[in-house]
C-alpha cells in the first residue's frame, strides 16, 4: 500500500502518552518542563514546601503582569461527586488571588467535562480580572508534541521505550550497510535519547579519532538550582612543567573568571560527577574543559576606572561590564573598553583594599589586560594602547560601579624601561598615522607590518601638519640649478654658510603602498653650505654656469629642516623647532645635552 501526503503540513509528533498514569511528582515535573520549553525564561516553578500560596508555576508576562498555573493531579477528574477536590481547587484559587494575577489556569491530566469546565471558569463569580482557563489533556498533548525530548524523558522507564533504546544500541554495534544516511539516522536516534536524559541539562556528544567528548549544558537558567551537578577531578602531582596550569587552576577557582580552563588528559587521574542519575558516576580519565560563560547581574553596567599618579587623578576611563562572578577568595570583574578592543579583567578580593600578597597560594589580586586591534583604524589602535599605558603606569587604580567604589588597587611604581617598547612604538605610529589620515582625507586600517623608516616619515609628516619645523632624513643635501646670472647675491651663498628658506616642492609619505601628500614645504637652515661652491665660482668666472648644479649641506647638522609652505618665509622662521621624540629612535645630531636650536 502506498500512502501519498500532499502538503503543506508540519508533523510534530504522534503522542502516545498516558497523563493519568504518571503519578503526581512526574506530572508536575513534565508540566513544568513543557511550560518552560514553550514560554522560556519568564517561567518560575514554586517550591511548595511550606505552602505555595496558590502558585505552582508563575509566568511573568509583558508589563509585569502575572499568569498563575495551579497543577492538580486529578486523573479521575473533579466532578461534583469529588467535593473535596473542588474544595482544594477553590482554596488554591483564593490564595492565588492575593497576588493579583491577570490570568489563572488550572492544569489537570484529563479532558474536563462541561460541568468541570464551568465550575472552574465561575470560580470568580464571573468577575474579571483574572482570565480563568483550564489546561487539560488535549492542550498538554499539543504542548508536549512541540518538545519530544520531554516526552522521551517521561517514557524512559516504559517497557516499549526500553525496547526502542535496546534496538538503537544494537544498531550502533551493527555494520553501517546503509552508508552515510544510515550513520546520520543512527547518530540522530542516539542523540535524541541522550537529549531526553534529563529535563534540566542537555547532553551533547561527539566522536573524533576514537575520542568521545561529552558536553553538559543547562536547558534553563534555574538548572543548577533545581538539579545541581557536583564535579570533581583528581589530578596527578603537578610538577614544574605544569606551573602555568597550576596558576590557572588557582585563578579559576579563586576568582571565577569567564573563559575556558583546559586540563590535559595526562594529568587527570579520575573524573566523577554527582547529580542526576544519567550524569552521575565515575568516568575514565581524559582531557577536561571547564567552560565558564560570562555571567552576573552586573553585565551591561558602566564600570569607571580612575587612574592616579600619587594622589592626582590623571585619567578616567569608562567601559561596560561583561562578566562578574564570585570565587573562593574573591571575584572577577571583566569589562570592555575602547569599543570592545581592550578587555580589562580585575581580580577582586573580598576585601576592597587589594594588596600584592593577598590570597596566599592563589594568584594575587590585580589587573589583566587583553588587546584586540587587528583590522581597525589607527585611531582605535592609539586609543587602546594609550589607555593600556596609562593603566600600567598608574600608581593607584580605583574601580567604581554607578559611583560606588568597588575596589582600590595599589600598584608598584614603574619607569619607561619597564614598559613594552614595541607597544609604545605602535602607539606612536598609530597616533601619527591618524593625524596624517585626517589631514589627507585618506583612511585605511593600520598596516600589519611597519617597515623600517615608516615611523620617522610619519612623525615628520605629523609635525609638519601641526605647524612645526622639523629635521627630515630626506633632506640631507639640497640641490639648486644655476641660471648663469652672475651677481654678488648669487656668489654669496657659494662662498660661505648662509641662512636660507627655499621652496622645496610637495612633501608626501608612502605607507602600506599608499601615498599621502602633506603639502608644499620650505627647506631651511641658518648654515647652508655649498659643497661644490669652488666649482660653481669657476663656472661663473668662465661664463658657463648655466645649468650647473650646486649641492648644499646643512652646516654640521645631518639634515635640513622643513616646514609647510603655507605662510611667508619670514613668518615660518618663528615656528617651533620640534624633535622626533620617537621611542627607541635616536635622532641624529641631537643628544640629551643639546639644546637643539635651529642652526
Amino acid at each position: 500500500m502506498t500512502v501519498f501526503i500532499f502538503g503543506p503540513f508540519r508533523v510534530t509528533s504522534l503522542v502516545m502518552f498516558d497523563w493519568g498514569t504518571l503519578g503526581q511528582p512526574k506530572f508536575d515535573r513534565v508540566v513544568e518542563a513543557i511550560v518552560r520549553h514553550r514560554l522560556g525564561d519568564s517561567v518560575r516553578a514554586v517550591n511548595g514546601v511550606g505552602g505555595d500560596e496558590g502558585i505552582d508555576i508563575e509566568i511573568n508576562l509583558d508589563g509585569g503582569r502575572l499568569w498563575i498555573l495551579q497543577l492538580k493531579y486529578f486523573p479521575e477528574g473533579f466532578s461534583s461527586v469529588w467535593g473535596a477536590r473542588r474544595t482544594q481547587i477553590t482554596r488554591s484559587f483564593k490564595r492565588a488571588m492575593k497576588h493579583e494575577p491577570v490570568k489563572w489556569s488550572l492544569v489537570v491530566p484529563r479532558v474536563c467535562s462541561n460541568s468541570e469546565d464551568n465550575f472552574v471558569k465561575n470560580l470568580n463569580g464571573g468577575k474579571r480580572p483574572p482570565v480563568i482557563t483550564v489546561i487539560d489533556r488535549d492542550e498538554l498533548d499539543v504542548w508536549l508534541a512541540e518538545a519530544p525530548h520531554i516526552e522521551r524523558w517521561a517514557l524512559r522507564n516504559a517497557t516499549s521505550e526500553l525496547r526502542e533504546m535496546a534496538r538503537d544500541f544494537g544498531q550502533e554495534t551493527a555494520a553501517l550497510t546503509g552508508g552515510l544516511p544510515d550513520l546520520s539516522a543512527r547518530v540522530k536516534s542516539l542523540g535524541q535519547l541522550a537529549n531526553s536524559a534529563d529535563l534540566d541539562w542537555k547532553i551533547g556528544f561527539a566522536n573524533t579519532d576514537d575520542a568521545t567528548s561529552i558536553t553538559i549544558s543547562p536547558r534553563h537558567p534555574d538548572a543548577a538550582t533545581r538539579s545541581p551537578i557536583e564535579f570533581s577531578v583528581e589530578l596527578n602531582q603537578l610538577g614544574e612543567d605544569h606551573a602555568d596550569l597550576q596558576q590557572e587552576l588557582l585563578r579559576t577557582f579563586g576568582y571565577a573568571p569567564s573563559g575556558t580552563l583546559r586540563i590535559p588528559g595526562d594529568v587527570v587521574r579520575s573524573v566523577r560527577f554527582g547529580g542526576p542519575d544519567f550524569i552521575a558516576g565515575d568516568y575514565p580519565p581524559g582531557a577536561v574543559q571547564l567552560v565558564s560563560p560570562p555571567t552576573g547581574p552586573a553585565i551591561g553596567k558602566r564600570l569607571e576606572v580612575r587612574a592616579f599618579q600619587d594622589e592626582e587623578v590623571v585619567a578616567t576611563f569608562e567601559g561596560r561590564i561583561t562578566h562578574a562572578a564570585p570565587g573562593a577568595i574573591g571575584g572577577s570583574i571583566e569589562a570592555a573598553f575602547c569599543g570592545g578592543h581592550l578587555d580589562v579583567r580585575l581580580r577582586v578580593p573580598h576585601d576592597i583594599e587589594m594588596t600584592p600578597d593577598a590570597g596566599g597560594d592563589f594568584p594575587a589580586p590585580g589587573l589583566d589586560l587583553k588587546l584586540n586591534y587587528e583590522n581597525v583604524r589607527p585611531s582605535v589602535v592609539e586609543d587602546v594602547l594609550s589607555t593600556r599605558r596609562v593603566l600600567c603606569f598608574a600608581t593607584r587604580l580605583e574601580f567604581a560601579i554607578g559611583g560606588d567604589l568597588l575596589a582600590r588597587v595599589q600598584t608598584e611604581a614603574r619607569n619607561a624601561s619597564d614598559y613594552d617598547g614595541d607597544l609604545l612604538a605602535i602607539e606612536q605610529f598609530a597616533y601619527d598615522l591618524d593625524v596624517v589620515q585626517r589631514h589627507t582625507n585618506h583612511f585605511f586600517d593600520i598596516p600589519e607590518e611597519i617597515r623600517p623608516g615608516d615611523r620617522v616619515k610619519l612623525r615628520v609628516a605629523r609635525l609638519l601638519i601641526e605647524g612645526h619645523i622639523v629635521a627630515s632624513p630626506r633632506a640631507r643635501v639640497f640641490t639648486l640649478g644655476m641660471t648663469g646670472v652672475d651677481t654678488p647675491e648669487v656668489r654669496a651663498p657659494l662662498l660661505g654658510p648662509q641662512s636660507i628658506v627655499w621652496p622645496a616642492g610637495p612633501y608626501a609619505v608612502e605607507i602600506a603602498g599608499r601615498e599621502l601628500t602633506i603639502g608644499d614645504v620650505y627647506a631651511l637652515h641658518t648654515q647652508a653650505t655649498a659643497i661644490n661652491g669652488d666649482e660653481a665660482i669657476a663656472n661663473l668666472d668662465a661664463g658657463n654656469a648655466e645649468g650647473f648644479e650646486v649641492h648644499f649641506r646643512p652646516g654640521d647638522d645631518p639634515y635640513f629642516f622643513i616646514t609647510l609652505a603655507n605662510d611667508s618665509p619670514d613668518n615660518v622662521l618663528r615656528r617651533h623647532l620640534a624633535q622626533w621624540t620617537l621611542w627607541g629612535v635616536d635622532q641624529p645630531g641631537v643628544s640629551d645635552d643639546d639644546s637643539y636650536e635651529l642652526g
